[in-house]
């Protein structure tokens, strides 16, 4: 449940934030939306929706179109962790596999979504708005080794307004 700070696997120098939901020796599953972890499915309950902006392709043009739209919200906990999540019941659960990274073949991926056993000195890592977050769960970043993580986040600073520590 914690918030760890990272060097992103394909480019060191560039530092990534996730939240860690699965430890060496773990087996986590995520499938049709719903988090697994060891068999034990992440109990979320819904809050209220979050309005946030959403990107779409206008297929007449090819054009990036951004809107907002309400998201489904949930607060989700993972250990003593309560923290919210979102998902946006329009993107499909699948998830594309482009190429293969370290440890790929602890994972089986298939319409529902994915299944990884965490190896040894890795970790699991999935941001907290799940339909629109590179993590784990996707080829570019996969499982975090041990050697690749700064740290422990401990203050949201952006936007400014929402400037705090993270509460734990």
């Amino acid at each position: 449940g914690d918030v760890m700070v990272f060097h992103y696997p394909p480019k060191p120098s560039m530092d990534y934030i996730k939240r860690v939901v699965g430890l060496p020796g773990d087996t986590v599953s995520y499938l049709d939306k719903k988090l697994t972890i060891n068999g034990k499915e992440i109990d979320k309950n819904a809050v209220e929706d979050f309005l946030g902006e959403r990107e779409s392709i206008d297929y007449s043009n090819g054009q990036i179109v951004k809107s907002f739209a309400h998201f489904k919200q949930y607060q989700e906990q993972l250990g003593t962790h309560k923290h919210r999540i979102l998902n946006d019941p329009e993107r499909p659960a699948a998830i594309s596999v482009a190429s293969y990274f370290p440890q790929h073949e602890n994972c089986n991926y298939s319409q529902e979504g994915v299944t990884c056993k965490v190896p040894a000195g890795h970790y699991f890592v999935m941001g907290d708005n799940r339909n629109n977050s590179e993590d784990s769960r996707f080829a570019d970043v996969g499982m975090v080794p041990f050697d690749l993580i700064k740290g422990k986040a401990i203050l949201i600073f952006w936007p400014l307004d929402k400037l705090r520590t993270l509460p734990w």
